[in-house]
């Protein structure tokens, strides 16, 4: 999915994609990031290098983003493939289906550790179970409240 054009409708926000999808735009958040977000996308980053999720790989960074808005936004938790893909798809300029991809590619090789298999019980599992699952590890480590 590539955004194509942005309009606005009767006080709305609207974006076109290249394959004629129309999305209503919502602010989540300010431009500016808060400190508060800063260190929660830290905490995040150290969380997956106890871990020892490989760094080098694009789903990486897709991962990152995807448990920062899931850990976030209680709505991209319930829903991540309407929800938490595009968003992430978007701040990645990616198409949507390409985020889950991504982050299966990260865990084929992140599949071969122990920590990998602990915490998720095998050694392949899909993207959505990894971030669920890591989103609710990090939770539980941080004592957060579902």
């Amino acid at each position: 999915m590539k955004l194509i054009s942005q309009f606005e409708k009767n006080g709305s926000t609207f974006a076109e994609d290249d394959e004629g999808n129309i999305y209503e735009l919502r602010l989540v958040k300010s431009v500016t990031q808060k400190n508060d977000d800063i260190q929660l996308k830290r905490k995040i980053v150290n969380m997956l290098q106890e871990l020892q999720v490989p760094t080098n790989y694009s789903g990486y960074k897709l991962l990152i983003d995807c448990l920062y808005f899931s850990i976030k936004y209680e709505e991209c938790r319930k829903c991540l493939s309407e929800t938490l893909y595009p968003k992430v798809a978007i701040s990645h300029n990616m198409k949507s289906n390409s985020v889950p991809c991504a982050i299966d590619a990260l865990a084929c090789r992140w599949g071969r550790t122990k920590d990998y298999q602990k915490l998720f019980g095998s050694k392949t599992v899909a993207a959505k179970k990894m971030i669920i699952g890591l989103t609710n590890y990090y939770l539980t480590q941080n004592k957060v409240e579902l």
